[in-house]
């Protein structure tokens, strides 16, 4: 009797199971954005099965940011750079700020002492110092190079190498060095290592295209193959000269700039421009 029970109950049970196996991915389509949402469910297991389900993890990109000349990676975590980082954050990015091993070597500017009278350490990546042939000499260049490249080759990849100011201008050079041998300065990582975009915020006069003036190699001028975007801020003689000379820099078919009224930092208060720089570093390099 139990057998035939079985028997008679059995294209139930199999229809069951088929309408269970059709209603199940609507049901899921349907309520897993709420879940994601924050909706109040008794289940939450249920929920978070849910949500797992309809929303795939996007892998998270890293960048390594550099910073400006006398100004150490606290300040910017701490001030300059906070919604900026957060606005990165948001975006699905990894910042990692890197301090050079060089403490400053000249006289710290006095604009820099005096919006920050408190601050103990002030980096440099270089020094340049103008020679009797109207040339300029990069002290510490080298120094700051090599270190650069042991930091590389033992972190994972990162997808941009950003920097400020001055940290800006060892972004264009490391991609530049990158790119093309040079007969006094040495940088080289594996392929594998390589970044697949460059963002310099507010990058300094001096830019990059100087190291070949002052090491007299010609040759040593234009990052032809990796996108950059190039974020300037008002038109003072300080960033008008940088923009000239990103020109010269960066391949002219494979830059983006964004400018902003915020001067030589950062455009904090405007998160429509931060927004901006963010969804311009999105499209240049996308989620996976």
């Amino acid at each position: 009797p139990s057998s035939s029970l079985s028997l008679r109950f059995a294209p139930f049970l199999l229809l069951v199971l088929i309408v269970v196996s059709l209603v199940t991915p609507i049901v899921i389509a349907s309520f897993g954005p709420l879940c994601s949402q924050g909706a109040d469910y008794k289940d939450s297991l249920v929920c978070l099965s849910m949500t797992t389900l309809t929303a795939p993890v996007e892998k998270r990109r890293r960048m390594l940011f550099l910073h400006g000349m006398f100004l150490p990676p606290s300040l910017y975590q701490d001030e300059i750079a906070a919604p900026f980082l957060r606005c990165l954050d948001d975006s699905g990015w990894d910042c990692i700020l890197v301090q050079s091993p060089r403490p400053h070597s000249g006289p710290v500017w006095e604009t820099i002492t005096k919006l920050f009278p408190d601050l103990e350490e002030h980096p440099e990546w270089c020094n340049a110092q103008q020679k009797d042939d109207d040339t300029k000499e990069f002290l510490g260049l080298q120094e700051s190079l090599s270190f650069l490249e042991q930091y590389l080759k033992e972190q994972p990849r990162f997808d941009v190498i950003a920097g400020h100011s001055q940290g800006a201008m060892m972004a264009s050079i490391l991609s530049l060095l990158l790119e093309k041998e040079h007969h006094n300065l040495h940088f080289h990582i594996p392929s594998e290592k390589q970044w697949k975009a460059i963002l310099c915020m507010n990058a300094p006069n001096s830019y990059g295209t100087e190291i070949h003036f002052a090491n007299d190699d010609k040759q040593l001028s234009v990052v032809e193959s990796t996108p950059s975007l190039h974020v300037f801020g008002g038109e003072s003689d300080f960033t008008s000269e940088g923009q000239q000379k990103m020109q010269t820099t960066h391949h002219p078919n494979n830059f983006h700039i964004i400018r902003h009224d915020k001067g030589h930092f950062f455009p904090n208060d405007d998160q429509e421009k931060l927004h901006e720089i963010t969804r311009a570093l999105d499209k240049m390099v996308p989620a996976e």
